[in-house]
């Protein structure tokens, strides 16, 4: 790129002279002269479809670039979507606080320790009980980390993947569950299947059946 090329501050020095500048000018000025008569000179040679494509309403061109139409909710679905988006952040915070009040943990932590009560031996590895429970193996070893300071969860290196490990739940990890499930559970009734019937407790089952595996990493 030549140094008249190059935008006017780029140029500008204490000691320049105004003739430079003047010639700086008239060069700039001359080019664009001459770009807009290119320009002028060829939109008079363009076939008439390359015009009439190029002069359609912007709304239509609007719509070529937007490609199909989004498949928007019909109200029946937006009145069951805002109803499970709501229900999503009220319920685990109903059923946090009651663990919270009532046994002293959260929520998080009482589903690993019900998860690894059902597991054979007590015992996952850290990448499964991740999944299991739905949170990150990050979040997990942070939420482990604690519950091993309290004694109610161990860790050991697996014997099959040297970079896994095993955590166990240990007795006092399993007192604390029974006495943290007669609570727990009752909340959940109480919030959820006391108000369903057996056909509409079918038909949660089923319904969660078949969105779980579109989430499920």
């Amino acid at each position: 790129m030549t140094e008249t090329e190059l935008p006017a501050f780029h140029l500008a020095t204490s000691d320049r002279a105004a003739a430079g500048l003047d010639a700086f000018d008239r060069a700039t000025s001359d080019r664009a002269a001459s770009d807009r008569a290119a320009s002028d000179r060829a939109a008079s040679d363009r076939a008439p479809s390359d015009r009439a494509a190029s002069e359609r309403a912007p709304s239509d061109r609007a719509a070529s670039e937007r490609g199909a139409e989004p498949r928007w909710l019909s109200n029946a679905e937006m009145a069951a979507w805002l109803n499970l988006t709501q229900l999503l952040m009220l319920l685990p915070t109903a059923l946090d606080r009651q663990l919270r009040d009532e046994a002293g943990i959260p929520h998080a932590y009482y589903q690993i320790l019900a998860t690894l009560s059902d597991a054979p031996g007590r015992s996952m590895r850290m990448t499964d009980l991740s999944r299991v429970v739905g949170t990150t193996t990050s979040r997990l070893s942070h939420a482990v980390a604690s519950l091993e300071q309290r004694g109610w969860i161990c860790r050991k290196a697996c014997s099959f993947d040297k970079r896994g490990q095993i955590a166990s739940l240990t007795e006092q990890g399993l007192q604390i569950l029974a006495a943290a499930a007669p609570g727990h559970v009752a909340e959940v009734r109480q919030l959820i299947f006391d108000r369903l019937s057996t056909t509409e407790v079918d038909q949660l089952r089923a319904i969660t059946s078949k969105i779980l595996p579109a989430v499920t990493p």
